[in-house]
């Protein structure tokens, strides 16, 4: 409750995580949202319009670039049509079972978390397998591929699917759980779409293997 109120300011110089009454009444909005900060010669909290409103007009705020999963976890909703949505990839030992590594590939396949990602996949199979820079892609690629799969598997199984649908077009389905239908349904297109990367990547690395001819 308190993460999904609270604003991270700046109060001469310290940052603080502060709970702001009225301040969170402000619905998500990506397009137009108000920007805030805390202003030390007026020693409140001021929020700024970025863009025209007329009088009456909702005042909206931009929670963050965040996974429609994010949205749900911290404050309950998700949204149709979500640019920012991303799925966990994660990596146990084979020994321990306990996770080595978790990052996140969002559906904006250049987008900086996907860049970041890749990044961090490449030198973990790089110090495990120690191989070539081209074994190493593949490996990674091997990983997303596999995962993808499985996911699009799950979101695809047609007894899942009829039931989505069903609930989506039922008039007794509760708000929260279209959300959570539409943070599935999000996951689902960025699997699918990481799936594609990982077979087109993997074609291009292996056609790459097959054309190199031997001295």
């Amino acid at each position: 409750m308190v993460d999904s109120r609270s604003f991270s300011i700046t109060i001469n110089g310290s940052d603080y995580d502060s709970m702001i009454p009225l301040a969170d009444m402000p619905n998500h909005d990506l397009d137009c949202p108000c920007s805030w900060d805390y202003d030390n010669e007026l020693e409140g909290f001021v929020a700024f319009a970025r863009c025209g409103h007329d009088q009456g007009d909702t005042i909206m705020m931009n929670y963050g670039d965040k996974p429609n999963s994010a949205l749900l976890c911290t404050y309950g909703f998700a949204l149709e049509d979500n640019p920012y949505d991303a799925v966990d990839i994660l990596i146990k030992s084979n020994h321990t079972g306990k996770l080595v590594l978790k990052c996140s590939l969002e559906m904006d396949i250049d987008g900086e978390l996907s860049e970041q990602c890749l990044g961090t996949l490449y030198y973990h199979y790089l110090n495990v397998y120690k191989g070539t820079p081209s074994e190493t892609e593949e490996k990674l690629f091997e990983y997303i591929k596999f995962h993808a799969e499985e996911a699009v598997e799950f979101y695809e199984n047609p007894d899942k699917v009829n039931e989505e649908e069903s609930l989506l077009a039922s008039e007794n389905t509760t708000m929260n759980t279209r959300f959570a239908l539409l943070a599935r349904r999000s996951e689902y297109k960025v699997w699918k779409e990481w799936r594609e990367v990982a077979i087109a990547s993997l074609s291009d690395i292996r056609r790459c293997k097959n054309a190199i001819v031997p001295w």
